[in-house]
Formats: structure tokens, C-alpha cells, sequence
């Protein structure tokens, strides 16, 4: 007999063993949950490894908010009764309708609650009965050491009831949510420092391209618009010359707050610094036709209150600019609506894919005045630029070797524009065997008055005989053209084409990819672009490149 008593004692000892390792691990669990998650993903998923640890059925994250002596619940998980949310808006418990929330606010180191016990008051009862449970545990969750919340798990009818035995566990629990919880805001507070720019507390270009990417799904998928305003501060350099980079930091701070205020009002937006003297109010959803209303506050408040005034380019998806497929696109061409504000010296947002004002649509000779160059390799215009602009654009292609025909050469076409500051761009496909040339893509910065918003749009698709156009015929082969506006030896349908845009010229070249399609990039022009003829020659060695990738193979 004594054998068996011992093997019992042995078992005995094994099993509490297992149930120790067990809640060691379920301990473990908690605080590993979350770990490099965002911090609402992050804080779901330590409520349910505590739930798990805590064997309940349900599990609730409560926060005390002692100026107005209520717990308001802002996370349900598990089991959950029909009228509960996993985050509710307006869940809140006052201190004084249960026992063991009153016994919380002052001190109390937990309640169990359950419907087998003949002391349970009336409201607990009854909560106990909203919720479809038969018992509960609530303990305090402190965070630097003082209580602010409440961890609640509930158990149903078919679990073993709660017991006092089970709150020191439930209690151990509750202090690893607590740590595990910490441990997530303090990487949240990382990651909006690493998001964040330092000088004006704005989101920054990193913070900017991860909200641009989301909005873009959302674009590409329901259609939801995006608005973006890109600025840049007039006269940085003077200022930092003159008066010192602590007055150039004042101003930039200014605008800052400025751009702050004018995005107030808006329910999805970002404003952000993209380094140096360049800002964006980015937003999306039904208000991202707003931004163009908010731009021309800023415009108006930064020429009032900013040493030199501001320069704003605007790009709505919704507008005709063509389709818009990803960021790199939008960017660039709210980038070239403000380049265009900054060499008028425009007071107002020029807008791509609208008419310019009429203040503002004269050619540049008759300005008495210009901005000096831009610094950045985009913007300058001499010969120099244009072959860093080269270099840059292979180097773009050398990053999308593995992208279609299409999309390398919309690269092309959108650098090089936006370096000329032209009209816009048109991409055409020629498919082997046909006879006929489609339009498949395009890109408007700035569509003269006479033309409709869904007049470029409704171009997409359409063909047309190459046999009316030699030229193109030719460039289709590798070869390229230059067309100018009023040239009495020019193909008449180019000219009409030229006429319906407002452009004055026209740089096209061509060539066949390795499938034996042809393609034809046209980019056009008008008086306020800058153009060299060598630009001619660029756009048919950066075609050759965009359909011959190299793969290094």
C-alpha cells in the first residue's frame, strides 16, 4: 500500500509541475505578444495571451479615468455577448454601480464574482447575466507604478467559477499586460520619433511614403481620392545667409504651423516636412478635393506672415492628369505644379491638370523677374542637368528592370517631363501585326482652357491608321521627331493634336520592345516649358533603355 501512496504523491507532484511550466509559459506568452506589432495589433494580441493564461472564456482592457470616476472599457475579446464590441466607443462603468469598481477606486486588489456565490449583490448578478457568464476576476493594471485601468476575464457556465484561489494568478497575469503594455508604447513612441521631423514635429518623408502607400490601395481598390499640396518655402538660403539658420529655423516652424492648421478641419490627412525647405498636406477620402481650397490658405497666409512667400503645386486623382498607379507618380506631378508656382513667382496653387489662371499663363520672357535654379538635380536646366538627369533616370530604370514595357517607359516619360516642365506625356503601343497605334497611358501637369477635364481620358484606348501618321511610323522603328507648332511642313494631324493641347511642340521618340511591340513616348511642350533640342536625343537613348533592360545576365 505504501507503493501506491507513493506513486499518487509522485503524480500529485508531477501534475502541480506541469501546471507551474504551464503558467511559466502562459506568463511567457503574454509578454511576447505583440512583440513588433503596431500598437493597436499589439495590445489584441497581450489581451488574448492573457485571456489564454488566465483560462477564461473573455477578457476586457479597462481604463480609470478618475476626473470623471468611471472605467471606460476600450477592448473585448474572446467569447463576447451579442451587445458587446471588441473596441467600444462609449463603454463605461461609474464607480458606484458594482462592488468590486468601487472597491478598485479605492484600493482594492481584486474581486471575484460569481453566480454560485449567495452574497453576490444584485448588480454584479445581473452583469454577470448581460455578459452570458457565470464568473469573473478584476484586477488593477498599473502602469509606472500607479493604477490606471482594469484587466476583467470571465469564465461561461461550463468552465470551473472563479475562485479567490485564482487571484494572486490573475493578478500575476495582469502585471505582465501591464509590462508587455508599457513595452509596446514605448515602441509606438520610437516609432513616431523615427516618423516624426525633429525641428517642426510634423510627419516626415518616411511617415509620408507608408501613408501614401495605404492611400493608394485604397485609390486603386474603392476609388477613395487622394489630394496632395507639395510646398516649398521661398528665400531659405537668404534667410540663412542673412539673419542665421536659427531665423531660417523659426520660419520653417512657422510654416509648419501654418500647414497644421489648414489640415484642422480634414478627417484623413498627413502634413509633413520632406527635408529642407519642402513640405505636403497629403489627404484622401471625400475631402481631398478640399486641398486645393487649404493651398490657397496657405499660399495667402505664408505670403502675409513668411519673409519670401511660399510656392504650392496641387494634384488631385480625381483630376485629368491621367492615371495615377502609384505614389512616385502623384509626387511627381504635385512636384512639377510647384516647380511651375516657383518659376512664375505664383501667389496661388497651380494645380496639375488644370488651366493655369490667366495672371499666370504668359509666357516666361514676359516675367521681369525669375527665381533663381532650383538645387536640386530635377530642377536645373542647363546641359550639365540634363545629363545628371540622364544618369538619374538609368539608374530608375536599373531599379525597374523586372517592371513591364509600360511602366519603364511612364518613368521615362514622367522624368523627363517634369524635367522640361511640360505639358504633359503620352504613352502608345503599336502591337505586332497590327496596323494601328493605341493610346495607353498618359499624363496631364496642366490641360489648357479649351480642353475638357474627360477629354484626355477618353483618348486611352482609342487607335488610329498609322498610315495617316510617317512620322510615327518611323519613330515606331527606333527614330524620334521633333514637331513644332506653325511649321508648314509638319504632318497636319501632329498639328491639329499640338492646337487641342495648347502645346507648341512636340518630342517624340520610339521603338520595339523584345516581344516585338512597338511603342511611341511623346512628351509636349508650350511656352512655359524649357526645352534644348538635345532633349531629343536623350528621350530616344532612355526608350532604347527602358525597353532593352539590362538584367545582367
Amino acid at each position: 500500500m505504501g507503493h501506491v501512496g507513493e506513486d499518487t504523491s509522485q503524480a500529485v507532484t508531477r501534475s502541480a509541475r506541469d501546471r507551474s511550466e504551464a503558467r511559466l509559459r502562459a506568463l511567457s506568452d503574454v509578454g511576447r505578444a505583440g512583440v513588433g506589432l503596431p500598437k493597436p495589433q499589439a495590445t489584441k494580441q497581450i489581451m488574448l495571451a492573457a485571456m489564454r493564461a488566465a483560462e477564461a472564456d473573455s477578457g476586457s482592457l479597462g481604463v480609470w479615468l478618475p476626473d470623471r470616476q468611471v472605467l471606460r472599457a476600450v477592448l473585448n475579446v474572446g467569447d463576447l455577448a451579442e451587445w458587446e464590441e471588441e473596441e467600444p466607443e462609449d463603454e463605461v462603468y461609474e464607480a458606484d454601480q458594482s462592488t468590486w469598481l468601487a472597491g478598485m477606486a479605492n484600493g482594492l486588489l481584486g474581486s471575484v464574482l460569481s453566480l454560485d456565490d449567495a452574497t453576490i449583490v444584485p448588480d454584479d448578478r445581473d452583469y454577470l447575466v448581460l455578459l452570458d457568464k457565470f464568473s469573473s476576476i478584476s484586477v488593477p493594471l498599473l502602469y509606472a507604478g500607479e493604477w490606471w485601468g482594469e484587466l476583467f476575464v470571465a469564465r461561461g457556465a461550463d468552465r470551473e467559477p472563479f475562485r479567490e484561489s485564482d487571484l494572486d494568478w490573475v493578478s500575476a497575469v495582469a502585471a505582465q499586460v501591464s509590462a508587455a503594455l508599457e513595452s509596446a508604447d514605448h515602441l509606438a513612441s520610437v516609432e513616431r520619433l523615427a516618423q516624426t521631423d525633429s525641428m517642426t514635429g510634423l510627419a516626415n518623408r518616411r511617415a509620408l511614403d507608408q501613408w501614401l502607400d495605404r492611400a493608394m490601395v485604397r485609390w486603386r481598390d474603392y476609388q477613395e481620392p487622394i489630394g496632395l499640396a507639395v510646398l516649398d518655402l521661398n528665400g531659405l538660403k537668404l534667410i540663412n545667409d542673412d539673419q542665421g539658420h536659427d531665423a531660417g529655423d523659426r520660419v520653417l516652424r512657422q510654416l509648419a504651423h501654418i500647414l497644421f492648421d489648414s489640415a484642422r478641419d480634414f478627417d484623413r490627412s498627413l502634413v509633413a516636412r520632406l527635408g529642407g525647405d519642402e513640405f505636403c498636406v497629403a489627404v484622401c477620402g471625400p475631402d481631398a478635393a478640399r486641398v486645393v481650397d487649404a493651398a490657397q490658405t496657405v499660399c495667402r497666409t505664408g505670403w502675409e506672415r513668411l519673409p519670401h512667400g511660399v510656392a504650392c503645386g496641387v494634384v488631385i486623382t480625381t483630376d485629368a492628369v491621367g492615371p495615377i498607379e502609384n505614389p512616385a507618380r502623384l509626387l511627381r506631378l504635385a512636384d512639377a505644379a510647384q516647380y511651375r508656382a516657383k518659376r512664375i513667382r505664383s501667389r496661388v496653387p497651380v494645380v496639375a491638370g488644370r488651366p493655369l489662371p490667366p495672371e499666370l499663363a504668359l509666357s516666361l520672357s514676359d516675367k521681369d523677374e525669375l527665381l533663381a535654379p532650383d538645387r536640386r538635380v530635377f530642377r536645373g536646366r542647363d546641359s550639365s542637368s540634363l545629363g545628371q538627369l540622364s544618369d538619374a533616370t538609368l539608374r530608375a530604370l536599373d531599379q525597374a528592370a523586372d517592371e513591364a514595357p509600360r511602366t519603364r517607359l511612364g518613368l521615362v516619360a514622367d522624368l523627363l517631363t517634369h524635367h522640361v516642365d511640360g505639358v504633359g506625356w503620352w504613352l502608345s503601343l503599336n502591337s505586332k501585326g497590327s496596323g494601328a497605334l493605341h493610346t495607353v497611358d498618359l499624363s496631364l501637369y496642366r490641360r489648357p482652357p479649351g480642353l475638357g477635364q474627360d477629354e484626355p481620358l477618353a483618348e486611352l484606348g482609342e487607335g488610329f491608321a498609322l498610315d495617316k501618321y510617317p512620322q510615327t511610323r518611323y519613330a515606331l522603328g527606333g527614330g524620334g521627331y521633333v514637331v513644332m507648332a506653325g511649321d508648314p511642313t509638319a504632318d497636319p494631324a501632329e498639328l491639329a493634336i499640338l492646337d487641342g493641347l495648347g502645346a507648341s511642340a512636340v518630342i517624340a521618340a520610339g521603338g520595339t520592345d523584345l516581344q516585338g511591340d512597338s511603342w511611341l513616348v511623346e512628351i509636349f511642350l508650350d511656352d512655359l516649358s524649357t526645352m534644348g533640342q538635345e532633349l531629343a536625343g536623350v528621350l530616344r537613348l532612355l526608350v532604347l533603355g527602358a525597353l532593352h533592360p539590362l538584367t545582367g545576365t
